[in-house]
């Protein structure tokens, strides 16, 4: 199973398709609601996934170690994203390939550490080798205004963002 189409009919999405290894595409249509915790882990060849303005329930860790994904897109119907949602992987050896984030109109609250990696170590968190190295652009709808704490620190390949719609900034949201 290399693509899938999940058709309009299906409200509700949960791991069927974890640990699908030749998984390459996964076409969502509007009319899911609900993102399950785990539903598209594990999938290390998944290049690119929009999530549509119809989900307005997603689950923790739905991208879990999906190392090569390069594309995210959150659609409009889940207002705020969490680190616990929006991580791809905890191991700091790994080195997720992500290159662009989009969020799309509704997204209104990026959580803390949301697009960062909580690695502890040394009593310090270290931002070394445990970030997101390839991630370059993220894209902010005009409806996003907040950005919590570390969001995007350690990102040194993060090119020209656009903050001008930004309400709130929180502390060390693009430490590098």
């Amino acid at each position: 199973l290399t693509e899938i189409e999940i058709p309009a009919s299906v409200t509700t999405m949960s791991g069927a398709f974890r640990y699908c290894e030749s998984l390459t595409s996964i076409t969502l249509n509007e009319g899911l609601e609900t993102i399950n915790d785990y539903a598209f882990a594990n999938l290390p060849v998944l290049q690119s996934l929009t999530i549509p303005d119809s989900v307005t329930s997603l689950g923790n860790h739905f991208i879990a170690e999906d190392l090569a994904l390069t594309y995210l897109k959150f659609g409009g119907g889940v207002s705020s994203l969490t680190y616990e949602q929006t991580h791809l992987s905890r191991n700091r050896d790994s080195e997720p390939a992500l290159e662009t984030v989009v969020f799309g109109d509704g997204v209104e609250s990026i959580g803390e550490y949301a697009f960062s990696r909580k690695v502890y170590g040394s009593g310090y968190y270290d931002w070394n080798n445990c970030s997101y190295p390839n991630l370059k652009n993220v894209l902010f709808s005009s409806t996003v205004k907040n950005i919590g704490d570390y969001s995007f620190a350690g990102l040194s390949a993060l090119n020209n963002i656009d903050l001008s719609e930004i309400a709130n900034i929180g502390n060390y949201a693009f430490q590098n």
